[in-house]
């Protein structure tokens, strides 16, 4: 949320100065933004040997900070978070403590260098489970300054709905999938109040898609690519194929794997087809079917009110399973987080413009939603801790911590 004290941060960057408008068309902002207005935008090492650096300003809660790094991701950071990564490199991330023992202000000016570690960052981080050296030495090759990206920066992330912009990519339920091909799902199809139970007591499959994703983003190259292997499939499973649709931001997976559960019929035998995210809720379905029910012990990693939603899920879970004697005997996992992800550090900018790159690397579409609520995060360094599904997969989270509080195999 922007404040009138915020002191601005001063980036002393390297490089040229190239010329800015006061407003530039969407289609010219970096990183895909689509609103905004560029403050600065400086190219490092475009002047070498002058001795000259550029100095920029970056308000927090104003501005955002995007850092080009070459043949890599635009990381698009809070001015807070971009300082951080450039103190980081000194080695300074750790600030100096005043007599009372309480921490001095980080400096309000920072040197930029041309190479970066990212590895420094996950340093700083110093938490358990984070990803060490993800990207490396890196040379960055520009910087902007960006401001007024969030739509309505008066408002805290809370209200600002991003989360739910997000979530309503998908028309959450259980749909029935067709052989010929698979379209987008919201607005082309109707979620099925139940699975009808099969004939024959076989299994059904199910696709489960992962985080910022639904069902045609996460698989539809495997009906376009593979159309054979997507027949033999359905002639496997007796055209019994469907795909779950759920939010991922504003609910976890224990509430999506309540979701399936619900949407079964009696005896059903699942066999799960998970890409990221979607393999956590696989993971939360198959320990409850393979024992429905909850101890004391399986509890006490949800404790306080704040994990009151999801102790209240897996009570649910836990009836609907056992009622309906479900079963989950094969899961494929394609890039689960089980252990937790990049969020250990806690800085949901950086996690979501390396995620971003990835999805760009993969040639997969990147929604211009997530590039909004990536712009929504990074002016106002919202806290994964606000937003349920991702606050699921940092490594100290109660959920991944219970789903690996097991002795033996669940299966």
């Amino acid at each position: 949320m922007a404040t009138r004290e915020a002191a601005p941060i001063i980036f002393i960057v390297p490089g040229q100065e190239q010329p800015t408008a006061t407003t530039r068309a969407a289609a010219a902002l970096p990183a895909g933004l689509a609103r905004g207005v560029v403050k600065h935008s400086v190219r490092l090492g475009a002047q070498r040997g002058t001795g000259s650096d550029v100095r920029v300003a970056a308000v927090p809660g104003l501005d955002v900070v995007v850092l080009h790094i070459a043949g890599g991701p635009a990381l698009t950071l809070h001015p807070e978070t971009a300082r951080d990564l450039m103190l980081a490199q000194q080695g300074t991330i750790k600030r100096a403590r005043t007599r009372s023992g309480a921490e001095q202000p980080s400096p309000d000016v920072v040197q930029v260098p041309a190479q970066l570690q990212w590895r420094g960052l996950e340093q700083a981080a110093a938490t358990r489970g984070a990803t060490r050296g993800f990207l490396g030495d890196v040379v960055l090759s520009a910087i902007d300054v960006i401001t007024g990206v969030a739509k309505n920066p008066a408002v805290d992330f809370i209200t600002s709905k991003a989360v739910e912009r997000v979530d309503e990519q998908v028309n959450a339920g259980l749909y029935a999938l067709a052989v010929e091909a698979l379209p987008p799902l919201k607005g082309g199809g109707t979620p099925v109040a139940r699975a009808p139970a099969a004939a024959d007591g076989g299994p059904l499959l199910v696709f489960v898609h992962g985080t910022f994703s639904n069902t045609h983003a996460s698989f539809a190259k495997l009906w376009s690519q593979n159309p054979q292997h997507v027949r033999t499939l359905f002639a496997k499973y007796a055209d019994r194929v469907y795909a779950l649709e759920h939010p991922t931001l504003g609910v976890g997976p224990i509430t999506n794997a309540l979701a399936l559960a619900q949407a079964m019929p009696d005896g059903a035998r699942l066999h799960l087809v998970t890409h990221s995210r979607g393999g956590l809720v696989a993971e939360v379905l198959a320990r409850m079917c393979a024992n429905p029910q909850l101890s004391a012990e399986d509890l006490a990693f949800f404790k306080g009110a704040e994990y009151s939603p999801q102790r209240d899920a897996l009570k649910a879970l836990v009836d609907v399973v056992r009622k309906r004697r479900i079963s989950v005997e094969r899961v494929v996992r394609v890039a689960c987080p089980a252990r937790g992800t990049l969020l250990a550090s806690k800085r949901l900018d950086a996690y979501l413009s390396v995620f971003k790159w990835t999805l760009e690397l993969a040639g997969i579409p990147v929604a211009p939603v997530l590039v909004d609520f990536l712009g929504e995060v990074a002016q106002r360094r919202a806290d994964p801790m606000m937003i349920p599904g991702l606050a699921a997969q940092i490594p100290d989270s109660p959920l991944i911590q219970w789903l690996h509080a097991v002795n033996a195999p669940i299966a």
